[in-house]
């Protein structure tokens, strides 16, 4: 076939449909019109009044679900917003608990002479069961002579924190706490409560409903509509016991939701100028009114008056079906409504929240759209002679462009044809569903550790057997080390992508290099009961110069895949080999070889890509980033060599690089022949030295202090740099050394330690060390450039933040 007969008959095939498409809707919408056109010329409007009909009954449909819709998620934020008061409490009960548990623990927290407080001043309330004080205004004597000072003095505590939940929940009214002893506390938004009304007129509370229905359950309780915890208006009572060191019940706290502030927030969701909505909980033997609009201090009301004549029925469908819509007769003033009724569950407290709006409410804007309609088609009328006029020419020209662009088209077609699929662009969609099942495997690396975490933290608070405890925090702390090898894997890749990562020279015992890596994985090799074999040629120079950190990454990552893929029992096998020696670079061989899966020739094709793994399932199965080959590989060719595999399914692999290493300078004593921190003991080696400690985080330095305790070293803590500039300055020669954070409030460590420095007195010269969880080379570069002496990453490492310690408090001694 020749290209002009491909050209014709490209152009047949697209011009005929197109051209045929536009006569057919060309002549419809002609003849559309001159319907209309007559239709109009007889007064009438069919069309517009059955297109106004139809979209009033499709928006009266819409309303009816987007109102649904609303009733389902203001139940669920009454839910949520009860939820979180209900945890509330569980903090108060637990911390009042806590005090009576350690009461060694808590200052104790005098209470003021009420006697010279003005009446009407108060907020927080005092106060005691009538029988056994008289008057509301007492003084310390008063509480010594009923013997409870000291418990009075204990609680106390829990002022400040009633006072925080009452300003973050503003619909509380009332905070109480009531002990077995008598002791009222009562924390009022409103101030209720005034020292001039007499004792005698105050409740006995440990008679009140919240007051018995917790202590009998020994679990939170919610009330339903009930007077509120002191008897005055109508509230739901949230309330729960606490308990003392031995367990015996101690008393009931909780806190007032005024049913009237709750009717208000309900209120003001409803749509519609004459819509409401109840509150209601109903059981089989009963239903009751928990809120709604005019509903008085526990005035007695009938279901009916607000969900008209068939309440029964209604009530009991809503038993049956926890969400629904029902269109009733509800009376309103005497006369019958027609009315849709939309319910939805509150499942906290097993109450129902329903909304009650008129029909004409809803339809009303489905009403003023259809009228629109009617007069948009009446306009279309007027106008209708000259849109078929208009239409007629735009056809016309379409025809025209339709045609034109048919010719060019074909045309084109004709010459891109035969040219192949671009190969480009399989690759890039290729690269794309990688990154995306890379995206989904590294939300379960990170997920996974985080709810390792979580969960052996909830299971540490609650277990009381410190067995138990230790384990939950070796977990820990092996889900922590995963998480910070997860991010360091995805920073180092960010790195290679961008073209920053970079190797720093710098001489290294290589033998000791090999023995800390496998003094690191020999627990792992442990567990699945391995055999670990290292060897390493006796001709490889001892000392050698390069990054010895970027290179024990790769041995490592080597190392713990082939113990990953090993199952138990299994033999690995590490060797170090030299292959010659030009010009004082060593050329090294460094394999390792497992009993392992092994690997298909198939899946060695996709190994050393970027975001993928040997199979698709191999995270599921056994976990992992699939970035550390490919860092490995970026690794191995910064430093002159290559990487390879070989390996077979099910016979084991063997990974292995080839590096070029220049001869080093033999290392001073203490980097070469030192013995490694975690052996020599720690207890009291840094008594007699005082260090300032710059951190804004208050964790951090609690971190800091307790892993220091033991080596008896003394400590300063600053809270920024500003402060530890001023600490420094008023007595210099306290100080043997100084540990920086880097970003802090005020001043940062940076400029704290160039004011150090720049101070004209002997005692500038302190080692100051950073201690940053900015860890990149710039960052470390950065650090000394501002006049630190080294650097320290977060999160800390006991072994380095000792060694750093030994290394300048050492010559200090000297």
């Amino acid at each position: 076939m020749n290209n002009n007969s491909l050209q014709n008959r490209l152009l047949y095939a697209i011009l005929f449909p197109c051209v045929a498409a536009l006569l057919v809707s060309g002549v419809l919408v002609i003849v559309a019109l001159v319907n209309i056109r007559a239709a109009t010329s007889n007064g009438k409007f069919d069309i517009g009044r059955i297109a106004a009909d139809s979209i009033m009954v499709s928006l009266l449909d819409q309303g009816i679900a987007d109102t649904s819709g609303l009733v389902r998620s203001n139940a669920r934020t009454i839910n949520d917003d009860l939820e979180d008061i209900a945890g509330d409490i569980v903090l108060i009960k637990d911390s009042i608990g806590k005090m009576y548990q350690e009461p060694d623990a808590f200052k104790p927290v005098p209470v003021p002479n009420y006697r010279d407080i003005p009446p009407g001043q108060l907020q927080i309330h005092w106060f005691f069961d009538p029988t056994m004080q008289k008057d509301r205004r007492f003084d310390a004597s008063d509480l010594e002579r009923a013997g409870l000072l000291e418990e009075t003095y204990l609680l106390g505590n829990a002022g400040r924190l009633l006072a925080l939940i009452m300003d973050k929940n503003p619909d509380i009214s009332t905070m109480f706490i009531t002990t077995a002893s008598g002791i009222n506390i009562q924390y009022d938004k409103d101030a209720a409560f005034k020292v001039d009304i007499p004792v005698d007129m105050l409740p006995i509370m440990r008679e009140r409903y919240w007051y018995t229905a917790a202590k009998n359950s020994g679990a939170l309780y919610i009330s339903d509509a009930e007077r509120d915890s002191a008897g005055r208006w109508l509230a739901t009572t949230i309330s729960a016991p606490f308990y003392g060191k031995d367990g015996t019940f101690k008393g009931v706290t909780g806190l007032d939701i005024k049913i009237e502030n709750l009717d208000k927030n309900i209120q003001a969701t409803v749509v519609g100028e004459n819509g409401y909505a109840v509150l209601l909980k109903s059981t089989e033997g009963d239903t009751k009114i928990i809120s709604a609009p005019g509903l008085g201090d526990m005035e007695e009301y009938d279901v009916s008056d607000f969900l008209g004549d068939d309440a029964e029925s209604l009530i009991a469908e809503m038993r049956a079906e926890p969400f629904g819509t029902v269109r009733a007769m509800v009376r309103r003033d005497g006369e019958p409504v027609d009315s849709y009724i939309m319910w939805a569950p509150i499942e906290l407290t097993g109450w129902t929240l329903a909304y009650i709006l008129r029909v004409q409410d809803i339809a009303g804007l489905a009403n003023n759209t259809s009228g629109e309609v009617l007069r948009m088609a009446k306009s279309i009328a007027d106008n209708v002679d000259s849109t078929i006029r208009i239409i007629t020419v735009i056809w016309a020209a379409l025809l025209l462009l339709v045609i034109l662009v048919a010719i060019f088209v074909s045309r084109f077609l004709s010459r891109k044809i035969a040219r192949p699929i671009n190969d480009a662009f399989i690759a890039k969609e290729q690269a794309n569903i990688a990154k995306s099942q890379f995206l989904s495997n590294m939300s379960h690396e990170i997920r996974t550790p985080i709810g390792a975490i979580i969960g052996m933290t909830s299971i540490a608070k609650a277990s009381t057997d410190s067995l138990r405890k230790d384990d939950c925090l070796n977990k820990i702390e092996g889900a922590s080390r995963h998480l910070l090898g997860v991010v360091n894997d995805i920073l180092d890749m960010s790195k290679i992508e961008a073209g920053k990562l970079e190797l720093v020279s710098a001489d290294f015992d290589f033998e000791k290099m090999i023995r800390n890596i496998t003094n690191m994985i020999n627990f792992r090799v442990a567990e699945k009961k391995q055999v670990l074999t290292v060897h390493i040629d006796e001709a490889i120079p001892r000392n050698l110069r390069g990054d010895d950190q970027r290179l024990s990454q790769v041995l490592t990552n080597l190392l713990g895949n082939a113990v990953k893929f090993t199952p138990e029992g299994g033999g690995i096998y590490l060797e170090a080999r030299l292959l010659g020696e030009e010009n004082g670079s060593c050329r090294i061989r460094v394999s390792v070889k497992d009993e392992g899966i092994g690997i298909s020739t198939e899946q060695k094709d996709r190994l050393f890509h970027a975001f993928q793994q040997a199979e698709s399932d191999t995270s599921r199965k056994y976990g992992g980033t699939g970035l550390g080959l490919v860092i490995s590989k970026n690794i191995v060719e910064m430093m002159g060599g290559e990487i390879s595999v070989e390996a077979e399914l099910g016979q084991g692999s063997e990974f292995s690089f080839i590096v070029l290493l220049e001869r080093g300078n033999a290392l001073a004593a203490d980097e070469n022949g030192t013995p490694e921190t975690d052996m020599q003991t720690d207890t009291g080696v840094f008594e007699g030295f005082t260090a300032l400690i710059a951190e804004d985080v208050e964790i951090n330095r609690e971190i800091v202090s307790a892993l220091l305790e033991p080596t008896l070293l003394a400590i300063d803590f600053a809270e920024n740099g500003e402060k530890a500039v001023e600490m420094f300055q008023n007595n210099p020669e306290k100080y043997d050394m100084i540990l920086m954070d880097v970003q802090m409030p005020k001043m940062d460590g940076f400029e704290a330690t160039r004011r150090i420095r720049a101070l004209p007195i002997a005692a500038a010269a302190v080692p100051i060390v950073a201690m940053t969880a900015n860890v990149f080379r710039e960052d470390i570069e950065k650090c000394i450039e501002a006049g630190m002496n080294d650097h320290l990453g977060k999160p800390l490492d006991y072994a380095v933040l000792l060694d750093k310690l030994r290394r300048y408090l050492n010559k200090k001694r000297v």
